[in-house]
């Protein structure tokens, strides 16, 4: 087998990049984010539109009584913006007389205005939209070979072309006119060029991840297979990840995640989530606790932070509110912190909330990406600590703000003007991949692996849901008005990653009972109930987690080896507990506390005299006692409360307090 040099190889939208006439040589192509704040703008259009006049650009695809709310349509129409092109062909081109009902609805008018919108736009921007444009491959001296174009989306597009032209050579897993054939046709051909790869399916998720853990242990330790050169691919990766991560680990399997997170989700770029979170709650009480107790991001006065909270819990700041539908909004917070600033008591929070307000209404009133810029930086120099940023912290505000500079530079370039820029840019589904030093066991989402050089592919949750790769032409149309548009239904790409994993060695499996509730394996696998059954009761010696639990539980021997983890548990356990005995005895203050309640203090509840001498220990004591000493000492001793800022409009003793100071002050 002989190397291939990496420059000789080219992704499919380059390929089909290069290969684009283009008719006006001064025009570029129309950048992606482009594209969502044109979606974006011709939603706010319609807005108005309906607002205005009564009637809007659309009527179907987006019905005029939820215009006000319509902002969530936003990422689909973006998405189908490439495709108009295509479909305004086959539209055009599209026989009347067969269906006329399908095509000539308000459905397709919408689209058909969209498009005319959508052109317009491009035009003006003296943009073009790649996908309307012509492609010619064979202009090209070079010849290409194109591998597997089952996986490609929008293959079916440019196949005629493709098939017909000499210089691209198709290496596909089906012969080369099976494109022409019917979907049924072509997928039976699949089926019989190979035969199925089996699958065990366990009966839930966690013994599918424990048993995968001790394979590619097994992997490792006994066929030499090096960590790196195994990868573990997992569809709907969102809902698995933190199980896989905690499962590795457990098994001391090094690892790295190669999917991406969102950089609004879980990590310092969340605070953005949370401005906006305030000023759309009016400063809930619930949304200025997430902000000022998120501990991603270092606050300059954290404490006041802190204390501007348990006063808003204290005095129940819920939410604004009005008095009457006429009246003003009333700021709880401001009325709850002036009204208890007696002798300068909350002037400090009352200050700190004002500045808050102020800096975060600068965020959500921009008109501009460049004043949200500037909000920030407002926001920044009065609340964080920017010698205090952690390095992941730096990493990911730096990965936002890099995206909110290409913003601004796009609407400083283009008639790219929003009505709430800050609305879009938080709502803009960004990922961030972290760097990683080490190398581990590759964690893949399903499909981005698939034809990557690993020795060994894992592919979990194999179900029928999950495996099934949507690859129709023009989705978003019904199957009614794709069949009245010539369109076949074809299904290549589901079993083509299939087969691409099964190319080299890989293991499938899937569970009954999955994180995401009950499911059952992809039909293409082979499936063997014995076998399924079979692997799940199979107990490894290898399992030390597992042999540690039935030790524990008297049902087995001391396990033969233990993991670094658990040895260095075992050690810090054993140098507190042997170095320093006497930290689990008592001191006199806490035993004569002890002494006060057990005895003294239920004394008085016997008739005998000598009562005070003797402890008196109930149910209750024993039930918090054996589970947690300290809990017990804690709770019924001391009488320590755990403390909380969580708040609500009630508590359960509120409504008899408020009665009986009514009957007080009656009396009075």
């Amino acid at each position: 087998i002989k190397a291939v040099a990496t420059e000789r190889f080219i992704a499919w939208d380059n390929f089909k990049g290069s290969s684009i006439k283009i008719r006006r040589q001064q025009f570029n192509a129309v950048p992606s984010l482009l594209r969502k704040i044109f979606a974006m703008q011709i939603i706010e259009k319609n807005r108005q539109a309906v607002k205005n006049e009564g009637k809007g650009l659309f009527t179907t695809i987006i019905s005029p009584e939820f215009s006000e709310t319509s902002d969530s349509f936003g990422s689909w129409i973006a998405r189908l913006l490439p495709s108009l092109g295509n479909w305004k062909k086959k539209f055009d081109a599209a026989d009347r007389s067969l269906d006329e009902n399908s095509l000539e609805d308000g459905e397709n008018q919408d689209f058909l205005t969209l498009y005319a919108q959508y052109s317009d736009f491009l035009e003006k921007n003296q943009l073009f939209e790649p996908s309307w444009e012509e492609i010619d491959f064979s202009t090209s001296n070079t010849k290409f070979i194109l591998f597997f174009p089952e996986i490609l989306e929008d293959f079916a597009d440019y196949k005629n072309i493709l098939e017909n032209s000499e210089n691209v050579e198709i290496i596909s897993f089906i012969a080369k006119n099976a494109y022409a054939q019917s979907a049924q046709e072509a997928l039976n051909e699949l089926d019989n060029q190979n035969e199925h790869p089996p699958i065990i399916s366990y009966t839930n998720a966690r013994t599918e991840l424990r048993k995968t853990a001790l394979k590619i242990r097994e992997l490792h330790e006994k066929q030499g297979i090096p960590w790196n050169k195994i990868a573990v691919n997992i569809p709907e990766i969102e809902i698995f990840k933190p199980y896989v991560e905690r499962e590795l680990s457990l098994y001391a399997i090094p690892f790295v995640m190669r999917a991406g997170s969102s950089l609004c989700t879980n990590s310092a770029g969340q605070i953005f989530t949370q401005i906006r979170d305030c000023y759309d709650s009016k400063f809930s009480y619930e949304s200025v606790r997430s902000m000022l107790t998120d501990m991603y991001i270092p606050w300059k006065e954290k404490k006041l932070g802190e204390s501007l909270v348990r006063e808003g819990c204290l005095r129940k700041c819920l939410c604004s509110y009005k008095d009457s539908p006429e009246s003003f909004t009333i700021d709880s917070w401001e009325k709850a912190l002036q009204a208890g600033n007696t002798g300068n008591a909350t002037e400090l929070e009352l200050i700190f909330y004002k500045t808050l307000k102020a800096d975060v209404k600068k965020f959500c009133t921009a008109k501009t990406f460049a004043e949200i810029q500037t909000a920030w930086f407002t926001f920044k120099s009065d609340f964080l600590d920017e010698k205090k940023f952690s390095e992941d912290a730096n990493l990911i505000l730096g990965h936002c703000l890099s995206f909110l500079a290409e913003l601004t530079d796009i609407e400083s370039s283009f008639e790219a003007h929003l009505q709430n820029p800050f609305a879009f840019f938080v709502s803009e589904e960004k990922t961030y991949q972290k760097q990683h030093k080490t190398e581990g066991v590759s964690i893949f989402n399903y499909k981005v692996a698939a034809v990557s050089a690993f020795d060994v592919n894992f592919v979990l949750n194999a179900s029928q849901k999950a495996l099934t790769v949507p690859g129709r032409i023009l989705s978003f149309l019904s199957k009614e008005k794709r069949r009245a548009l010539g369109i076949q239904e074809t299904d290549y790409a589901s079993t083509a990653f299939i087969r691409l994993y099964a190319k080299n060695t890989a293991f499938f499996s899937s569970a009954e009972q999955s994180f995401s509730g009950f499911t059952i394996p992809h039909s293409y696998f082979l499936t063997d109930k014995k076998k399924n059954e079979a692997a799940e009761a199979e107990h490894s010696m290898e399992d030390f987690v597992l042999n540690e639990k039935l030790f524990l539980n008297g049902d087995g021997k001391f396990p033969e080896k233990i993991t670094e983890r658990q040895k260095k548990a075992f050690e810090h356990w054993a140098k507190t507990s042997l170095a320093q005995p006497e930290q689990y005895h008592l001191n006199e203050p806490v035993k004569k506390a002890v002494d006060s309640v057990l005895k003294e203090g239920r004394s008085k509840y016997s008739r005998t005299a000598s009562a005070a001498d003797k402890i008196h220990i109930t149910y209750s004591d024993m039930s918090k006692f054996f589970p947690c000493p300290r809990k017990w000492l804690y709770s019924s001793i001391l009488e320590l409360k755990e403390d909380s800022l969580d708040s609500q409009l009630f508590s359960p003793f509120d409504y008899g307090n408020i009665l009986h100071k009514i009957l007080e002050l009656f009396m009075k």
